[in-house]
């Protein structure tokens, strides 16, 4: 029994994967698994392909994603989840940075807390914002 875990993005796209197949990656569709092996459609050379393993544990985890974008939305409906994400990351812009590459200052007259990329910083990769959800 394969342990394909299929999530559709839209309820009329049910075909992402046909009964005894690999699985398919659409636009419309992302794979996920967690198990001790690698999954049949992991390809370890696609940079849209992501794995947190250790050894042969149960809980390693696989994701693969049909583009850049999809991953982003993935990412946004799973950065609220570890705080070990929240700790390391912030949206700032539309576009995540790691906390070490923001200054913070605060306005004196509201309190309010506002975060700033310092001069040179550069936004988190998709890889590592995957690959820290994936880690948690």
């Amino acid at each position: 029994m394969k342990n394909i875990t299929v999530n559709t993005q839209s309820q009329e796209d049910q075909d992402c994967v046909e009964p005894g197949e690999i699985m398919n990656i659409t636009e419309h569709c992302y794979a996920y698994d967690r198990q001790s092996s690698q999954p049949e459609w992991f390809d370890s050379s696609n940079p849209l392909h992501f794995c947190d393993t250790s050894g042969s544990s149960p809980f390693n985890e696989w994701a693969g994603f049909h583009n850049e974008k999809q991953a982003r939305e993935w990412i946004n409906k799973h950065v609220n989840n570890p705080q070990s994400f929240i700790d390391s990351f912030e949206d700032v812009g539309g576009e995540y940075y790691a906390v070490e590459d923001l200054d913070y200052s605060e306005d004196e007259e509201t309190s309010e807390i506002t975060a700033k990329p310092k001069i040179g910083a550069r936004p988190a990769s998709t890889a590592d914002l995957v690959s820290e959800l994936l880690r948690h």
